[in-house]
């Protein structure tokens, strides 16, 4: 079985749909969609309606999609165009169907395998390893500890089993 995982579409439809068609042409089995669909570029419409389109697919919420939930509460004659102009342009454009279908997402889920197991999925790194301080997630010190012990195959695997079993899943 041949899985795709895609995740940080953040409203790129052409590299979206790019992406798709590759996975197509190399007879992937089942999509994985790993949240933040929209915001930063200007196709939320058409990436959501792509990743609807596929009856092959688990499709979970990221932050991007749970910032339409506090954007439906907030009064917009408060808005400030500098920084945050894309994400209310994008907000103003959504199709209430997509809409609907984008804040309606599971925030994590389970996809069993046909050959043993299941795989746990969700956006946010505290589901797996709970709080982390900011400091531990960056990318600069992530830098220097992979030029002090570079990451092997085998420092994955040991991850992976000790992450399955914190999930208590089967391997």
């Amino acid at each position: 079985m041949k899985i795709a995982i895609i995740s940080d579409v953040h409203g790129n439809y052409p590299a979206l749909l790019a992406v798709i068609n590759d996975a197509i042409e190399n007879n992937v089995d089942n999509f994985i969609f790993v949240g933040d669909y929209i915001f930063d570029l200007p196709y939320p419409n058409e990436v959501t309606e792509l990743i609807r389109s596929l009856k092959n697919a688990f499709v979970i919420q990221g932050n991007k999609e749970g910032y339409l939930k506090k954007l439906s509460t907030e009064n917009q004659s408060n808005w400030n165009y500098d920084q945050m102009g894309a994400v209310y342009q994008t907000y103003r454009e959504i199709k209430p169907e997509n809409f609907s279908y984008l804040t309606n997402l599971h925030e994590s889920c389970y996809v069993s395998l046909p050959f043993h197991g299941e795989v746990y999925v969700t956006h946010y790194i505290k589901d797996i390893f709970g709080e982390q301080k900011k400091t531990d997630c960056s990318s600069s010190r992530f830098k220097r500890y992979m030029k002090e012990k570079p990451f092997s195959i085998y420092s994955f695997l040991i991850m992976l089993i000790i992450f399955l079993k914190v999930k208590k899943s089967v391997i």
